[in-house]
């Protein structure tokens, strides 16, 4: 009974932390947002989690790496999408679409946190940021599969180009009163359709 217990106790432990951190990061999430990252200091954040500076340190030791894990925690909230709520989804161009509308939508109200994010050119950190390439090359390789995306394609190409139209996105939310979900599937049906006309010629010095 006595390592039941203790086992139980160790659980809650680990769920007290999780849900502190998580916390924390919502508070400096919103911060950034409201203030913006380069003027949010880290007792601000302190303060607004009603938290010592030394408890925010156990979790994060410094600014950057909370921006780090908002941006790890979206990129967990995208796989989970993927794995579990388009599961089902068919045709694979569909689940394609869904998902760049559902990323657009998740993060549209901290537009300012992404653009921090976009501004440091993803040297915050290059491995969580290949997490969400992965992500679009694993829908573009079941778009493949079922051969609705030609199989000439390098995934890691299309993924590249689905992740340029989200960042292009949030950045048009900051710039313009445009209707964004029109805007974002004109930009996706480009990438599907795409633009050569009757009279393309690759050029002849890229050959």
């Amino acid at each position: 009974m006595a390592y039941g217990n203790t086992s139980l106790e160790k659980n809650r432990r680990e769920r007290k932390k999780t849900e502190q951190r998580r916390a924390l990061l919502a508070v400096a999430r919103a911060l950034f947002e409201k203030k913006g990252y380069d003027n949010t200091i880290i007792d601000e954040i302190a303060e607004s989690a009603d938290v010592s500076r030394g408890t925010l340190f156990n979790y994060f030791p410094n600014k950057e790496s909370i921006l780090n894990a908002i941006f790890e925690e979206e990129i967990q909230d995208l796989r989970y999408y993927y794995d579990h709520d388009l599961k089902e989804i068919a045709p694979v161009v569909e689940k394609i679409y869904l998902f760049v509308h559902f990323w657009v939508e998740d993060t549209i109200g901290f537009k300012n946190v992404v653009g921090k994010i976009l501004i440091n050119g993803m040297s915050v950190n290059q491995e969580i940021y290949d997490k969400s390439l992965f992500i679009c090359c694993d829908l573009v390789r079941e778009g493949q599969k079922t051969d609705e995306i030609s199989a000439s394609c390098d995934p890691m190409d299309v993924a590249n180009l689905l992740t340029g139209i989200y960042y292009s996105i949030i950045i048009n939310v900051a710039l313009s009163d445009d209707n964004i979900n029109d805007l974002l599937d004109r930009m996706l049906d480009i990438v599907f359709q795409g633009i050569a006309g009757p009279n393309y010629a690759r050029p002849k010095s890229l050959s």
